[in-house]
């Protein structure tokens, strides 16, 4: 695997949490931030290799959240 492609991965999960967290506290505290661009990096990451994309669903993006879930 290419460095650019880990590199894209990380970075779109990071500006895509960065973006999901720009209120104070968007999930009501019930989302873990760092799981969240974890999940995120993962699922892109996954894209990337997959499909040679970096774009997500709303499917993907609501599994991410939901494994990022605090209990």
């Amino acid at each position: 695997m290419r460095q650019s492609t880990i590199d894209t991965a990380k970075y779109w999960a990071k500006t895509g949490t960065d973006i999901l967290f720009t209120d104070e506290n968007p999930f009501n505290g019930t989302v873990s931030k760092e799981s969240l661009e974890e999940k995120l990096y993962c699922q892109i990451l996954k894209n990337l290799v997959d499909h040679n994309t970096a774009e997500i669903s709303e499917q993907q993006l609501q599994i991410c959240i939901n494994e990022s879930t605090i209990n």
